[in-house]
């Protein structure tokens, strides 16, 4: 082929990449370094897109009503991932509030797609008492609390000129669990009419005693410049003190103590597209978040089995985020369901009782229950799925009291036969050389490399098979590739949940439909697992 054809293709492509970009231009976004700020302090906002914007600029005009524009600088990039061109702009912009109150920074319009409103918190600035170059300033955002209920420390230092170095000692929260929410963020703020850089620290913190509680003085050794001179400079925050309140009797007798600034508890059911029936199983979430708590805070959730169907809890994911200057934090709960009988199958809900700092009472969280309709199993395993165990055709059926002495008596005749049977292979076993150990190893059959799991009773081995699926992540059984171990799993539950007859290999036959072939090193053994697991490995 002409390589001269293939280039001009090539450029063609490329252009008709470029040219239809536009196309799939969809969304900008605002967001800011704080949306919490003080009369005089100089907000830095974002607006991002993420396409070409050809020299479109956003319309700021919308801003003056509520904002002074001090500064807007732009900057593009150009990003090709996996032969696929992106392309974003942003926009960094300086505000400066004109008013005390919510403010809203509303949609910016950038080549006919808009921004979602954006709001601002605007307080009034805190009396600083100083207005010399540089000074320090800490302060609680309450002065009472609950014992573990998140207190916020903010520690700033204020100067003029330029900063050369500088340090501060680390505040000392004594016995408390503490998050770091800023760590040296640094804005402008206007004090008097004269403009400061700031720089800011806050933390979270949980006090675990209750009682006077004090945070010590915090020190900033440094060196600015002001006014063309050097000066080396050292302050000292104010002392802050806390008092800390007892717990309250929880009306539960809820063992966890949780004050929160909000609580909610959710449950997802992530049900399978096919209907449910006997056997089946049904993957739910239950997700447990806290505003002003930490992860290690959160109670564990109940998991029990109930009416109607067998219940395998996951051990909890604790999850920590911060959003509006607070920590926010998950526990959550995988389960999956197995159900054991057919009709209206009730999940019950859940009730957590939590304390509301600022309406001083408990507040409840509830789950409410959830219903899920069952049917009854398709049918009970077939011939041709089930192994079933020889019986002659020559047997009578017998009642209930006469077929008491045929089985052990039965058990008995084969238990001669079998005998007989070994004791003739032992006497007419040809003699064999010794092989070396390594001989005999790899002529072995081939280990199935599970422990010892594989020769559990029913029970235990279909929880430890469940238990290796999730590993995997594969909570039902319908995301396995093989139909044939499918309906082997199938046939296992139905013995265990409506008593269906289990033949003595079944188990091993589980083994083997995932694991066949021999052993022959351990990436072919994680190929051979794939069929389990759902090709997990790739």
């Amino acid at each position: 082929m002409n390589p001269r054809l293939n280039f001009r293709h090539l450029i063609i492509l490329l252009i008709g990449t470029l040219l239809n970009w536009p196309v799939f231009a969809d969304s900008v976004t605002v967001h800011s370094d704080r949306q919490t700020i003080e009369m005089g302090d100089i907000l830095t906002v974002w607006i991002d897109t993420d396409f070409a914007t050809h020299g479109q600029q956003p319309d700021l005009s919308v801003l003056e009503d509520q904002f002074q524009v001090l500064n807007s600088q732009q900057s593009n990039q150009l990003e090709i991932i996996n032969g696929k061109m992106s392309a974003r702009t942003r926009w960094q912009v300086e505000l400066l509030p004109k008013q005390i109150g919510e403010l809203m920074i509303p949609p910016i319009k950038v080549d006919s797609v808009s921004s979602q409103p954006y709001k601002i918190q605007v307080t009034k600035a805190a009396q600083t008492g100083s207005l010399k170059p540089y000074f320090m300033e800490a302060t609680l955002d309450k002065k009472q609390a609950y014992v573990q209920e998140e207190v916020l420390y903010t520690l700033r230092f204020y100067y003029r000129g330029r900063l050369i170095s500088g340090n501060v000692t680390p505040v000392e929260f004594g016995p408390a669990l503490v998050n770091k929410i800023k760590d040296q963020a640094v804005f402008q703020k206007y004090i008097d009419g004269k403009p400061y850089t700031v720089y800011e620290w806050v933390y979270a913190f949980f006090p675990q005693a209750s009682g006077r509680k004090t945070i010590p003085a915090v020190e900033f050794n440094g060196v600015i410049q002001t006014n063309g001179r050097q000066k080396s400079i050292h302050q000292v925050s104010k002392p802050q003190s806390l008092q800390v309140l007892a717990s309250k009797q929880n009306p539960q007798n809820q063992v966890t103590w949780l004050p929160a600034q909000d609580l909610k508890l959710s449950a997802t059911l992530e049900q399978p597209k096919q209907t449910l029936r006997v056997g089946d199983s049904l993957s739910r979430t239950l997700v447990l978040k806290a505003t002003g708590l930490k992860s290690s805070q959160l109670v564990e959730l109940k998991s029990a089995d109930g009416d109607g169907f067998k219940l395998y809890a996951e051990p909890v994911k604790r999850e920590e985020s911060i959003e509006q200057n607070h920590v926010v934090s998950r526990l959550i709960q995988a389960q999956t369901l197995i159900f054991t009988k057919a009709g209206e199958i009730t999940i019950p809900g859940q009730t957590l009782s939590w304390w509301n700092p600022q309406k001083h009472a408990f507040e409840e969280a509830t789950l409410k229950p959830q219903t899920v309709e069952v049917l009854p199993a398709a049918s009970q395993p077939k011939a041709s799925d089930l192994p079933v165990r020889p019986v002659s055709t020559s047997v009578p059926r017998e009642t209930p009291a006469q077929s008491g002495w045929l089985w052990p008596a039965l058990s008995a005749v084969f238990a001669v036969l079998w005998l007989i049977t070994l004791i003739y292979a032992l006497k007419n076993r040809r003699p064999q050389p010794a092989e070396p150990l390594s001989t005999a190893q790899s002529e072995s059959p081939p280990d199935l490399d599970y422990g010892d799991w594989c020769q559990m009773p029913a029970k235990p081995f279909y929880n430890e098979l469940r238990k290796r699926m999730r590993e995997q992540g594969l909570p039902n059984t319908s995301q396995l590739e093989s139909p044939e171990l499918k309906n082997l799993i199938a046939g296992l539950e139905a013995h265990l949940f409506f008593d269906a007859e289990l033949p003595d290999d079944y188990i091993e036959k589980i083994c083997r439909s995932f694991k066949p072939g021999k052993k022959k090193s351990k990436s072919s053994d994680n190929s051979q697992l794939a069929q389990l697991y759902g090709r997990a490995a790739d």
